[in-house]
């Protein structure tokens, strides 16, 4: 909550040098997330445009959660898409076209922290994991963190799924 707008700005900077690493043969189908502003969560929508020059005609889609079921499914982003406030306070579709989970390639998860593992804590409920185990096998999943990582979170259970590449202003991490 400490970080300034300007470090903000300037930390992403560094995090898109380092995605520019990251090579996708395929980028069709992109969840990413709307970002919780009052959290300071990183945007992923610099990253969005960065894989729109490379992949013009990808689908962006935003996770729309079931708060009773703990399901979340994929909406495109297109002229169907309305979005509101959830229940969490998060911006979400509230009606749209759903995107098979099958479809994605990449999916942007947002997170508290990490660790060294590609574990991950998020805001709880484990949407993100039981979407993810839902999806291919091969799909690009994405952490975006401003700090670095802990060294272990020590309750990851047997249900989590680990991140395949975390982004920071210093690195680029891939598990």
């Amino acid at each position: 909550m400490a970080l300034t707008q300007q470090q903000m700005h300037q930390n992403l900077a560094l995090m898109l040098e380092h995605f520019h690493h990251l090579t996708f043969a395929k980028a069709d189908y992109i969840l990413s997330y709307f970002p919780i502003t009052e959290r300071k969560e990183v945007t992923p929508q610099y990253f969005e445009e960065e894989i729109r020059e490379n992949h013009p005609n990808y689908q962006l889609c935003f996770p729309q959660t079931n708060i009773a079921t703990c399901q979340m499914d994929a909406v495109a982003d297109d002229d169907a898409m309305e979005t509101g406030i959830n229940s969490f306070g998060v911006t979400e579709p509230t009606h749209g076209n759903s995107i098979p989970k099958n479809m994605l390639d990449i999916i942007f998860v947002p997170l508290a922290v990490f660790d060294t593992r590609g574990h991950r804590v998020g805001y709880g409920k484990g949407f993100y994991d039981r979407f993810i185990s839902q999806c291919r096998a091969d799909v690009a999943t994405i952490g975006l963190s401003f700090f670095e990582p802990v060294q272990e979170i020590a309750d990851a259970g047997e249900f989590d799924i680990p991140l395949k590449y975390c982004i920071t202003p210093q690195q680029l991490y891939e598990f």
